[in-house]
């Protein structure tokens, strides 16, 4: 009897570990990016008659990954490629309380302020740091475009679509609080991704530009990824 409870007890120990160890493997598929130390580039050739390099970006991470991110854009950009790098820009046509408006409601949707200040304070591991500006990552503000949409029309969008965003007393909170962590919307949250990931394609199959260095985060990678692979032939898809 004794054996045949020693038995059932190595059984089920063996079950809650196993149980433990895959969600420690999920929890560190999430994190993995936060201890990347290098970046590594995807290359498009021969769509639309371009060359286009993805370059997927952490807004939080280790100093050598945004290190060895600024070490690529220098290389291409003298190989001559101009960087699409993202930013969703606030509006700027709108009075003080309409801006302010778009403003909680996009926060509402992503479940946070996406600021350096909020950035900061959100590490979860004290070796990592917030992503560096454009400038310090090698980007020159007079040749390198900031491919993104402006909130408001990402509201409007989403408004559209969904239904009118209500704010509640926790969106009074202001922006930059950190103590302001609600869940994202999911679908809304997706199909902001969704919008982004469109505009940007469009923006790449009609510019004139040859060479394009894509520097956007790495959840929109397969998206954009996937958008260029539908719509023209791929010779050469690897990394650098």
């Amino acid at each position: 009897m004794k054996k045949c409870f020693k038995n059932i007890a190595l059984v089920l120990l063996g079950f809650i570990l196993g149980v433990l160890s895959l969600a420690t493997y999920k929890v560190y598929q999430k994190k993995k990016h936060l201890f990347q130390k290098s970046v590594k580039l995807q290359k498009l050739k021969n769509c639309f008659k371009k060359e286009i390099v993805f370059i997927p970006m952490h807004h939080v991470g280790q100093e050598g990954f945004y290190k060895s991110v600024k070490d690529s854009i220098i290389v291409l950009k003298k190989e001559g490629f101009i960087v699409y790098y993202e930013g969703v820009k606030e509006p700027n046509e709108l009075d003080s309380l309409k801006h302010d408006i778009v403003l909680r409601k996009f926060r509402k949707i992503i479940g946070h302020y996406p600021s350096r200040k909020n950035k900061r304070k959100q590490r979860e591991i004290k070796s990592t740091i917030v992503q560096p500006k454009d400038k310090s990552l090698g980007i020159k503000i007079k040749e390198d475009l900031n491919v993104d949409m402006e909130m408001s029309v990402i509201v409007d969008s989403c408004e559209k679509k969904y239904g009118k965003i209500v704010l509640t007393s926790i969106d009074t909170l202001p922006l930059d609080d950190p103590t302001y962590r609600q869940k994202k919307i999911e679908d809304r949250f997706n199909y902001t991704t969704k919008i982004r990931d469109d505009f940007l394609f469009n923006k790449i199959v009609s510019s004139q530009h040859q060479k394009i260095a894509i520097l956007y985060g790495s959840s929109h990678k397969k998206g954009i990824i996937n958008r260029i692979k539908a719509n023209c032939k791929i010779t050469e898809a690897n990394y650098l």
